[in-house]
């Protein structure tokens, strides 16, 4: 998987901007054999993931994260396979938080209540940047093993700005983004989390937020 490659005076640039992050970007900080990660991606979550984890972590836990910087997402979906790390989703991960979650090895949601969202990728404007749309088909197939369906992946990057397909651990919906209540008012979609390889297993997993 092709991660994006930044020039030595831009990662000091950023790792200057990572130590004084304002509260609105991503925080990482550990928690026994966990990874706690919570908030937006700005762009720079490579370099803090190098700077936070330690070597008895095990898993990412990705806790309320409704996305952000495209690139990120995708970067952290290819550094943490290459740890041998498993995810975890608490309560939503949505647009680029759902493509770094897809990276685990193994792949939970902590509970009935979490899930993680899909849609298409946008610009500034929110018009859909049909010229990624073939790359990131190509991501989810290699991120599932080829289970995810292609329609669905095509369903969800065709979806409106506000537009998301969630997976839940036994509900998936189909939201536009105008329903009254999301996703639990949306459409329901005949397929699973587990059978399209979305997570890899159903248990519950305890999530450990304090930091140690």
């Amino acid at each position: 998987m092709t991660r994006v490659k930044l020039p030595t005076a831009f990662l000091f640039v950023a790792l200057l901007l990572c130590v004084s992050s304002p509260a609105s970007a991503m925080q990482m900080h550990v928690s026994g054999n966990q990874l706690i990660v919570t908030g937006p991606l700005s762009g720079f979550e490579l370099i803090q993931f190098g700077a936070a984890i330690t070597p008895n972590v095990t898993t990412v836990v990705f806790v309320n994260s409704s996305g952000g910087d495209y690139a990120a997402g995708l970067n952290l979906a290819a550094e943490i396979p290459r740890r041998g790390l498993s995810t975890i989703a608490k309560g939503y991960c949505s647009s680029s938080c759902g493509k770094a979650f897809l990276g685990g090895v193994q792949r939970y949601l902590a509970d009935s209540r979490s899930y993680v969202a899909f849609h298409g990728h946008y610009n500034e404007y929110g018009t859909t940047l049909q010229s990624r749309i073939g790359e990131i088909r190509t991501f989810y197939d290699e991120m599932t093993g080829g289970k995810v369906n292609d329609d669905l992946v095509q369903l969800w990057l065709k979806k409106p700005l506000r537009g998301l397909v969630y997976f839940l651990k036994h509900q998936t919906f189909s939201c536009n983004g105008t329903e009254e209540k999301r996703p639990s008012g949306c459409e329901t979609l005949s397929v699973s989390a587990l059978d399209m390889s979305i997570i890899t297993s159903l248990d519950d997993v305890e999530v450990r937020i304090a930091v140690d």
